[in-house]
């Protein structure tokens, strides 16, 4: 069991120092030691991680002491654990007379992102599934911070339908002053299925990830471009799941065999490419908000501590349990991103941020063309006149 400890902790210290250390590390780190300096304590705990696996693997081969052993485990879990939860975000003014629209903010990562801007002053739109969920976090959030500004509304990704209604209610607040302005789009709600599923004809990983925030945020688009404000979509580096150049086909055409797949029981990691097209819409945004005052982005939080995870069973399951003592962050820690893009005086218009920096080298894979992003688009537009008639923006 702790040689198996010792591979998960091992291997995700390699892949997170492999996703987030920037290129050229090793030569700018000294010079620029006040801008680089937690990458150096990040490589330090990696490295700390990796002599304790092997002392610890010494003691459990050669000796067989237990005190060894609790050492060994002891110092992987500290090691790994503190180097998994990043570094917490500074708020950069107040954002009082603000409004942001978050999706999926009952719990985790949403929820926190929720107080962290009702503490500055920000009105928050809460969208979520379950009102009685809804109201308990928004109880929880005005016991916090009394007089905070909050607004349910239901929304339902896994609904099509119910996911434009959502978005038409919150406009008909808009242009009825209840809601001065949407100054910020949190597209943070998610899933992670263990099965193949469809919803309305699409896989269940790109209906709910992708296309019902791509229908939510076009309809409320419209009052975010007069706010000038950004759009944030919270994706994930599971994108390297899927790279576009593994398929040689038009994207449409390579969704519809997954169609085939999935109605034959097909598993796949999907999620990964629900998460793929979240940074492609970022980067389609970018292009058509240029000039206009907003932004978009997305953002990989980390692995995180959260009920995503909630559908996977078996052996995956039982990974995931030992992982989040070790290797992942609280929804707190993953948080920090989020706020970070709203915090922060600009963002990189279409950027990727990890551990709350702009981080386009994070995006080797899937290797995104212009190309890509326009054929993605063209069957995320195709789809969404097909299941709530949304025409295509001609702008």
């Amino acid at each position: 069991k702790l040689q198996f400890l010792y591979l998960i902790g091992a291997g995700a210290c390699t892949h997170t120092r492999h996703c987030t250390m920037p290129s050229g590390y090793p030569k700018r780190m000294f010079g620029e030691w006040e801008k680089y300096k937690w990458y150096l304590v990040a490589e330090f705990r990696a490295q700390l991680s990796m002599v304790a696996a092997g002392i610890g693997s010494i003691a459990l081969l050669a000796a067989r002491q237990p005190r060894a052993a609790a050492v060994y485990a002891a110092l992987m879990l500290l090691t790994s654990r503190r180097l998994a939860a990043g570094f917490p975000t500074k708020s950069e003014g107040s954002l009082a007379g603000k409004t942001a629209v978050i999706t999926g903010c009952n719990t985790g990562i949403g929820y926190e992102t929720a107080l962290s801007m009702a503490k500055q002053g920000c009105c928050i739109v809460f969208c979520c599934r379950s009102e009685a969920k809804a109201k308990a976090a928004m109880a929880e959030i005005t016991k916090a911070v009394p007089g905070a500004d909050l607004i349910f509304v239901h929304c339902d990704l896994g609904d099509f339908a119910r996911a434009k209604a959502s978005a038409e209610e919150i406009m008909r607040l808009y242009n009825g002053g209840n809601v001065a302005s949407i100054d910020f789009l949190v597209n943070n709600a998610g899933l992670f299925l263990s099965k193949a599923d469809l919803v309305d004809g699409v896989e269940a990983h790109l209906a709910v990830n992708h296309l019902a925030p791509v229908i939510f945020t076009e309809t409320l688009l419209p009052a975010v471009v007069k706010s000038k404000g950004r759009v944030i979509n919270v994706a994930s580096i599971a994108h390297n799941w899927f790279h576009m150049k593994d398929e040689q086909a038009p994207v449409a055409g390579y969704l519809a065999r997954l169609l085939v797949k999935v109605k034959d029981g097909y598993r796949a990691p999907q999620y990964g490419l629900s998460k793929m097209f979240n940074i492609v819409y970022a980067k389609h945004l970018a292009r058509r908000l240029d000039g206009t005052g907003a932004a978009a982005c997305s953002l990989h939080p980390g692995a995180v501590m959260t009920n995503v995870f909630r559908d996977v069973k078996g052996m995956a399951k039982a990974v995931i349990s030992v992982m989040q003592y070790t290797n992942m962050k609280t929804p707190v820690e993953g948080a920090q991103t989020t706020l970070h893009c709203v915090y922060t005086s600009s963002i990189v218009n279409g950027g990727y941020y990890v551990d709350a920096e702009h981080r386009p080298d994070c995006l080797r894979r899937p290797g995104l063309s212009e190309k890509d992003v326009d054929d993605v688009m063209d069957w995320t537009f195709q789809e969404a006149q097909r299941v709530v008639g949304l025409s295509r923006p001609q702008y």
